[in-house]
């Protein structure tokens, strides 16, 4: 999923196995590089600065750093899907599981309604005094005065003005995070990168509603494997089943069979069970539990 704004690692410049003093000693680096006073008339430091403070704020706090790194989306963003990644076991492969997902979501900050910044009215110096409010010093029959400035009579403010600052309560951000719990049915026999769509339960949207949750599905890795609805086992034999045939039981995640042997096969054999497979997507039964002896 493209991020709308830069990996917070990648603003520090660290990688995302970092350590918490690797995070803390970078963001000081960062900042000082960044630092709008140490680089008068470049334009970006600014930008940067409040990039660098954006990610220390995320990656410094462990559960912060955690749902983001569950994400794989900028917690601010104000416009996104969420990617969540989801690993299955087995079991879960062939009988479908009801999941109960932590979504990381991010809201417009109550702060600053979203905008990052809170306007705030104050006055500018008053320019005949220079702030002071006090008139120039005069001097009559040897006596020395000043009078209160007669521009701002005596207040040292000049024209009221609007200044803009960085939100105390999302600094700068414009959203903060929350942790939001959905459960969701996953059907049986979900392939290895296979995303769900959850429509309505990402970030909200600027103008209205909410991106999508994407759960990406991750297979467990086991002494089996897989092609589409027919799954492969190693069935372990012992010698004298081999030589003589028999029956063994097995057991599936949906089902407990007794297998026949053949008498005498070779190691290697595999035997094709039809329709004891994985469940097919599409509804219309199931695929072909492929067992290779092994001694």
């Amino acid at each position: 999923m493209a991020l709308s704004s830069p990996s917070y690692y990648s603003v520090l410049g660290v990688e995302p196995s970092a350590s918490p003093e690797g995070i803390r000693e970078a963001f000081r680096r960062e900042a000082m590089r960044w630092h709008p006073d140490r680089r008068p008339g470049d334009p970006s430091a600014a930008e940067h600065f409040r990039e660098v403070h954006a990610a220390y704020e995320i990656l410094s706090n462990p559960e912060r750093r955690r749902a983001y790194d569950l994400s794989g989306a900028d917690p601010g963003a104000q416009a996104s899907d969420i990617e969540v990644q989801v690993t299955l076991g087995l079991r879960e492969i062939f009988t479908g599981v009801l999941l109960k997902v932590e979504v990381p979501r991010a809201h417009p900050c109550p702060g600053c309604g979203g905008m990052g910044a809170v306007l705030r009215e104050g006055r500018s110096l008053c320019r005949a005094c220079a702030g002071s409010g006090w008139g120039p010093l005069r001097t009559l029959y040897g006596v020395s005065a000043r009078a209160p400035c007669p521009v701002c009579r005596g207040s040292g403010g000049g024209e009221r003005q609007w200044t803009r600052s960085p939100c105390t309560t999302c600094h700068g951000i414009g959203s903060l995070l929350s942790r939001t719990f959905l459960e969701v049915r996953l059907p049986p026999g979900l392939e290895e990168g296979a995303r769900i769509r959850v429509p309505g339960q990402g970030h909200p949207l600027l103008r209205g509603g909410s991106g999508d949750l994407l759960l990406a599905i991750h297979l467990r890795r086991g002494a089996w494997s897989r092609a589409g609805p027919d799954v492969y086992f190693d069935l372990p034999v012992r010698e004298e089943v081999r030589c003589r045939g028999g029956r063994i039981p097995v057991v599936t995640p949906l089902e407990r069979l007794n297998v026949r042997i053949p008498r005498g096969a070779p190691w290697g054999t595999t035997l094709s069970l039809r329709g004891r497979g994985l469940p097919r997507p599409s509804g219309e039964g199931r695929g072909t539990l492929f067992l290779r002896l092994v001694p």
